[in-house]
Parts: C-alpha cells; structure tokens; sequence
C-alpha cells in the first residue's frame, strides 16, 4: 500500500516537473533561474530529510515500529 502511493507520487512529481520546467525556461526565470529554483528546492528537501527522517540501518523490527509511533 505504502510503496504503490510512493510510486504514485514519485510519477505524479516527474510529471509535474515535464509541464513546469518548460514555462520556467521561456518565462521571466530563464534557464539560469529555473537551475537555481530546481536547486534551491533540492537543497531544502535534503535538509528536512536530515533532520527528520531517521537512520533506521541498525535498528530491529520493532524499534523501526517505534521509531514513529506517537
């Protein structure tokens, strides 16, 4: 259940970005402000991903169950 919703989103953001990225480049970003955009953007997400989704390579079943449970 959990992988089918990744795959989904996982397609729905490349297709996003085929019908974005050419606005982008012909409008008033250029392809140099559509670079630092996509970059900017990429940057942000590997942040939050640092800071919140957790490393989980030594833990077992359980604490893995744990590890987000409220």
């Amino acid at each position: 259940m959990v992988l089918g919703f990744v795959g989904t989103m996982g397609y729905f953001v490349v297709f996003l970005l085929t019908l974005v990225t050419n606005f982008m480049m012909e409008g008033p970003l250029q392809p140099w402000g559509t670079f630092w955009t996509f970059g900017s953007v990429s940057i942000v997400a590997a942040v939050w991903m640092q800071i919140y989704v957790k490393d989980t390579s030594i833990l077992n079943d359980k604490e893995k169950k744990n590890l987000y449970v409220p």
